[in-house]
């Protein structure tokens, strides 16, 4: 693939790396971009933050490794909320490049491989409050993609401002 805008072109090792991690557009405009693969197609474990006009800042790396196709959400406070596909829970600051550690972990105890999560509308009505659901996916059952355990309900994670304020 080639970008006539830069005159760089991108490898097939290079597209696969962008294709396998999450970028999320922080609130200040910059964009975070978290997991992907290597140059040796090992999981990338470095948050890397670019901005525009000065490029991409010094990466920081994550005390665990993430899954392929984390979940992300940009939370009101600046903060990034980490909600799978493994069944812990945590926060990353891009303010001071740290991650929180454990904040939630889910009734089910499986990784939710194909999986899925959702934060729910910001109204005034929650007062702003950030919840997410996760759901779905789970580990290969049978040949299978999925496991239809993992459809229990799950409760949401209801991000309290004394979580938020905790993670800083």
């Amino acid at each position: 693939m080639y970008d006539p805008a830069t005159g760089i072109t991108w490898t097939w090792k290079i597209w696969l790396t962008a294709l396998v991690s999450t970028d999320t557009i922080l609130g200040d405009g910059r964009l975070m971009t978290f997991s992907g693969l290597d140059e040796n197609s090992n999981t990338n474990t470095t948050v890397e933050i670019y901005t525009v006009g000065a490029g991409w800042a010094a990466p920081s790396t994550a005390p665990w490794t993430p899954p392929l196709y984390p979940r992300m959400h940009l939370l009101p406070n600046g903060q990034v909320f980490y909600s799978g596909s493994t069944t812990q829970s945590q926060y990353f600051n891009p303010a001071n490049n740290t991650w929180s550690g454990v904040i939630a972990t889910t009734n089910y105890g499986g990784v939710r491989t194909y999986g899925s999560s959702v934060m729910f509308p910001l109204t005034p009505a929650n007062n702003y409050k950030p919840k997410v659901m996760i759901f779905g996916g789970g580990e290969s059952l049978h040949g299978h993609h999925g496991d239809h355990r993992s459809f229990r309900r799950e409760p949401c994670v209801g991000l309290r401002a004394v979580d938020v304020a905790a993670a800083h």
